[in-house]
């Protein structure tokens, strides 16, 4: 697969990151290790599929980059399980915090949240 062809892929949201990341793979040394890539791409049914990229680089006697390869895991069903988390999270402080009732969270006998309305009523 060409570069052209695989960055047509990429949603068009992630194209900057996916220039930093294979300027990082441009820059890098022998025995450098370049944490992997996720990126979005959109599917046929208006879905969009996460992936994660782990690319290793094969170096010349000048230890300049002559060759990469690597893998495409498809990451989608814990990417979604993870924004479907973090949106139940945020919805779940936007409420606590915005409510008209005191609401304090107690784990481990450590008061780790109150929210505003607390401290109207001590």
């Amino acid at each position: 697969m060409t570069h052209a062809r695989w960055v047509s892929l990429i949603h068009p949201d992630d194209l900057e990151k996916h220039e930093k990341y294979a300027a990082k793979l441009m820059a890098a040394t022998p025995g450098e290790v370049i944490a992997p890539f996720e990126y979005r791409t959109p599917l046929p049914d208006g879905q969009l599929a996460y992936l994660s990229v782990e690319t290793q680089i094969d170096f010349d006697d000048q230890n300049s980059p002559i060759r990469w390869f690597g893998t495409v895991q498809d990451i989608s069903a814990p990417k979604r399980t993870e924004l479907a988390l973090r949106e139940s999270e945020e919805k779940f402080a936007a409420l606590a915090y915005h409510s008209i009732q005191g609401i304090t969270l107690v784990q481990d006998e450590q008061v780790i949240y109150v929210n505003p309305a607390v401290s109207a009523i001590t």
